[in-house]
């Protein structure tokens, strides 16, 4: 008999907007205060909208922040290892409201979604650091962009998504989470194996992914970016 795990927290999130909201947003988005973002924070947009993040609906606020980087865990206590949160620079800040709207955009100008603030609070680099990193040295991607790209005061809210960014040539392949799992579904695959790699297959991953497949029914292989995270 066909079975398929419950996604993470017992439900696939869908914020991508269609019809007469998608309507309303896109018109409203210009006339929104706007945040232009890097391409890091264009995929937790994409991410957040097909569910991937599920079941985060958009950006911590500060009790799940604190909860993930004391806990690795929602409040709720849903295991989350790292903060997905939306940085900007105290100034920056200054100019959004609490409870109002803000449109986020990718370098070209489209607006990608709509971002309902609930909360501003400052980020605790500090902890962050010591607890998701554990490192402090600059050399570490990351770490060199939370202390010097990211900002110290972060945005919380749920999204609303009106657009997608332009296709890369990687896209032509990316399926959503409601994809995969359709498909698994229509092959009949109830244990899936999967492998996340950023290098090319070698031999040793080789054989270890024919292992696992003696006690799964299908592969699903999944590349990273090479933009880096």
């Amino acid at each position: 008999m066909h079975y398929q795990i419950a996604p993470h927290g017992n439900e696939l999130i869908n914020r991508v907007l269609t019809g007469a909201r998608r309507d309303f947003w896109q018109e409203k988005a210009e006339s929104l205060p706007s945040i232009t973002l890097d391409k890091r924070k264009v995929y937790d947009v994409m991410m957040i909208a097909d569910g991937a993040y599920s079941p985060l609906e958009g950006f911590m606020g500060s009790e799940d922040y604190t909860s993930v980087l004391n806990k690795m865990r929602l409040p709720n206590g849903l295991p989350w290892p790292i903060p997905i949160v939306l940085g900007v620079h105290p100034d920056r800040a200054d100019e959004f409201d609490v409870f109002g709207h803000i449109a986020l955009k990718d370098k070209t100008g489209l607006t990608l979604a709509i971002l309902h603030l609930t909360e501003k609070f400052k980020v605790n680099k500090d902890l962050e650091l010591a607890k998701i990193y554990r490192t402090t040295n600059p050399e570490h991607p990351s770490v060199k962009y939370l202390l010097e790209e990211r900002g110290d005061v972060l945005l919380a809210g749920p999204i609303d998504v009106i657009n997608r960014p332009a296709e890369d040539v990687l896209d032509t392949h990316l399926m959503t989470p409601a994809q995969t799992r359709r498909i698994f579904k229509e092959r009949g695959w109830s244990r899936v194996v999967g492998f996340q790699t950023h290098n090319p297959i070698l031999r040793s991953h080789e054989y270890m992914i024919k292992t696992a497949l003696e006690l799964g029914d299908g592969l699903f292989l999944h590349p990273l970016r090479t933009t880096p995270h």
